[in-house]
C-alpha cells in the first residue's frame, strides 16, 4: 500500500492511497461521496478488494488531507472529473474500473461519459445522477420518517420547502439542518464492526483538515451543474455497468433505478437487503463479493 500526495495539473496536491501489489490485476478507482466526504470509510472494503484488484482511493481536490482550496481559487465539479483523468495518466494506468458512491456516483457518471476510453466498467453504489432530484428524494424520505415518529412540525417544514423551492443548494442545507439522530435513521446507518473501525483511522486529522472538507462541500454544492439531470448519460455508456442499491437507501429513487435497468446498454442491478446508503460499511463483505463477481463475469465491453 502506498500513501502520498500527488500534484495535479495546476499544482494542487491530492491525497491518494494505492493498493497496487498485483501486477496483472484490474485497477479500481473509488470516488467518495458527500460532497466533502473522504475515502477513509472505504478502506476496509479496499483492503478486502485488494486481494484481487489494485485499488486507488483519494480525498478529492480540497478534501481533508488534500490541499485546501482557497477562496480565490476555482472549484467546480468538472475539475474533480478532470482530476481523475490526470491521476490515471500520472499512475500510468491504461484503463480502470470506477466505483462511485452517492455524489461520487455523479462524478463516475460524468467521467464515464467524458472519458469512455479510460474505463473498462463503472459501478454505482447508491448514486446521485441528478443532484436536485436526489436531494428531493432524500428530503421526502426524511419527511416520511419524521411523520412516522410523530415529528410533524419538522416534517411540515420540509414539505413546505420542497413545495416552494427548486434550488439544490437550499435543499441540501435543509437536509443538513435535520438533527443527526434522525438523519442517521433515514440513511439506515448501522454500527460499524471492529474491522471497519480498525481500518478507518482519522485520529490524526487536524481541525484545519476537517475545515478543508467543509469548504469543499460548500463550493461544490454551489456549482450550477447540480441543477441539471444527467441520468440520460446512462444510455450513452456502453461498457459494463452495475448499480448496487441498498433496499433502505433514501437517495436513489425507484424511478431512477428503473431508468437504469431499462436504459443501460450493459447494466446490471444488485439489491442488498437490510442495507441503507453506505453498503461498503454496513454490508462490506456482501459489497465486495458483488463487486468481485461483477468484474470477473463482465467482459468489459469497450465504452
Amino acid at each position: 500500500m502506498i500513501e502520498k500526495l500527488i500534484p495535479l495539473k495546476d499544482g494542487k496536491k491530492v491525497f491518494i492511497r494505492y493498493y497496487n501489489q498485483l501486477s496483472n490485476a484490474e485497477t479500481i478507482l473509488y470516488l467518495h461521496g458527500g460532497p466533502g466526504d473522504n475515502c477513509e470509510n472505504f478502506n476496509y472494503a479496499a483492503y478486502l478488494l485488494s486481494k484481487n484488484f489494485n485499488i486507488v482511493m483519494l480525498d478529492q481536490r480540497g478534501v481533508l488531507r488534500s490541499d485546501r482550496v482557497e477562496e480565490n481559487e476555482p472549484l467546480i465539479v468538472q475539475m474533480l472529473v478532470d482530476d481523475c483523468e490526470y491521476i490515471r495518466e500520472q499512475l500510468n494506468i491504461e484503463q480502470w474500473i470506477l466505483i462511485g458512491h452517492s455524489y461520487g456516483g455523479f462524478l463516475a457518471l460524468l467521467y464515464a461519459y467524458q472519458f469512455s476510453k479510460s474505463i473498462k466498467a463503472v459501478i454505482y453504489e447508491n448514486p446521485n445522477w441528478s443532484s436536485l432530484e436526489s436531494i428531493k428524494t432524500l428530503n421526502r424520505n426524511t419527511s416520511n420518517y419524521l411523520r412516522n415518529i410523530n415529528e410533524y412540525e419538522l416534517a411540515k417544514e420540509i414539505d413546505y420547502k420542497l413545495s416552494n423551492c427548486n434550488n439544490f443548494e437550499t435543499l441540501a442545507k435543509l437536509q443538513m439542518e435535520i438533527p443527526w439522530e434522525y438523519r442517521k435513521e433515514v440513511y439506515y446507518i448501522k454500527e460499524w464492526t471492529d474491522e471497519i473501525k480498525r481500518y478507518c483511522s482519522l485520529e490524526d486529522i487536524s481541525s484545519d483538515q476537517w475545515e478543508n472538507s467543509i469548504i469543499h462541500s460548500k463550493r461544490i454544492i454551489a456549482d450550477k451543474i447540480n441543477i441539471n439531470n444527467y441520468i440520460h448519460y446512462i444510455k450513452e455508456i456502453s461498457c459494463g455497468s452495475l448499480l448496487i442499491k441498498g433496499d433502505h437507501d433514501p437517495v436513489i429513487s425507484i424511478d431512477f433505478q428503473d431508468y437504469f435497468v431499462q436504459n443501460s446498454l450493459n447494466g446490471k442491478l444488485e439489491i442488498v437487503e437490510d442495507c441503507g446508503h453506505f453498503i461498503h460499511t454496513d454490508q462490506v463483505k456482501d459489497f465486495c463479493n458483488i463487486v468481485t463477481n461483477f468484474i470477473n463475469a463482465n467482459e468489459h465491453n469497450a465504452c
